[in-house]
């Protein structure tokens, strides 16, 4: 869940972050890699939720 908010304000806050903090853009293009790299450990993680899912069915409930 933290993950999937984080991806969310960076989409929605990342390019006027960009703009306030007047990066430049070999800068811009760096992040973007940067995240797209990130968005590939997330999909990859997607792929085991099913074993996520199982985890959480023989593990206790704590809230």
């Amino acid at each position: 869940m933290a993950l999937s908010r984080g991806k969310a304000e960076e989409v929605l806050g990342g390019m006027d972050r960009a703009m306030r903090h007047g990066w430049s853009d070999r800068a811009r293009r760096k992040q973007a890699r940067s995240s797209g790299r990130r968005h590939a450990y997330a999909q990859r993680g997607a792929i085991s939720a099913d074993t996520s899912d199982a985890l959480r069915e023989v593990t206790p409930f704590r809230g």
